[in-house]
């Protein structure tokens, strides 16, 4: 677990810029998120938290995100947004990212469809990404995201790589962007 030195008005400034940036990729503003991160990629402070490595690999990430958009990188932020949203248990708000991967899929990855049993079609057809009930939220997300990352893995061959390229750091246990 990452731990951060002791406070003082550095660090504390240190940290609401890169939570801020976190903030604005975790809103989908990409180049605004890259940005500030490029600011700080040679901030001491980074290695004094402990996180130089992850954010460099954020950068890289963000960098090819907001400049080429390539499917797999959407896929992968969209699959990262999703996880993040189940961690604050806003679970109907994770599985619409799932459903969002989803369309990415069916849209960029003539394989993202089972032609044999039609399970993306058919998640699709039955609402079971959309549905609102409130009862059951976490299991649905749970079946949900399990066959979503089956697909992710299938479909972009450097799916856990980007997922790693795409963690956002902590700081204290707490991940950066709130």
């Amino acid at each position: 677990m990452n731990s951060s030195p002791p406070a003082n008005p550095a660090g504390l400034e240190f940290e609401k810029g890169l939570a801020h940036a976190y903030f604005r990729w975790d809103n989908f503003v990409w180049n605004e998120a890259l940005g500030i991160l490029l600011n700080y990629r040679n901030d001491t402070l980074l290695v004094s938290y402990k996180i130089k490595r992850t954010v460099l690999q954020n950068i890289r990430f963000l960098h090819e995100l907001a400049h080429t958009s390539p499917a797999g990188h959407i896929i992968t932020d969209l699959y990262q947004n999703a996880m993040r949203r189940a961690d604050e248990k806003r679970y109907s708000d994770a599985i619409i990212r799932l459903n969002r991967i989803n369309s990415v899929l069916t849209s960029s990855f003539k394989t993202a469809v089972n032609e044999k049993t039609g399970e993306i079609t058919n998640l699709c057809a039955n609402n079971i990404l959309i549905s609102g009930n409130k009862t059951g939220d976490k299991h649905r997300f749970e079946v949900i995201q399990r066959k979503v990352l089956g697909l992710c893995r299938e479909n972009v061959p450097e799916f856990d790589k980007l997922r790693e390229y795409s963690r956002f750091p902590e700081l204290n246990g707490k991940t950066l962007f709130k």
